[in-house]
């Protein structure tokens, strides 16, 4: 986990750097601002899975039975 955290800050830092050095057209911004806030939420979404195995809160069955069909 902290290695994926690392290398996903990493890749934070190289996008910031291509948006504030590179003079891109429209639909290369377009890809880098998305590229960036997925990054970005896949790094919250990994912060928030290890708090809450941390704290035993993890639930690994997100499916609630309902019925078996015969």
């Amino acid at each position: 986990m902290e290695s994926n955290l690392a290398y996903s800050l990493q890749y934070l830092e190289y996008i910031e750097k291509q948006l504030a050095e590179l003079n891109l057209s429209s639909v290369l911004l377009t890809m880098l601002f998305k590229t960036y806030i997925i990054t970005g939420m896949s790094i919250v979404e990994g912060l928030f899975t290890n708090l809450l195995k941390r704290n035993n809160k993890w639930n690994k069955d997100c499916w609630e039975k309902i019925k078996t069909i015969k």
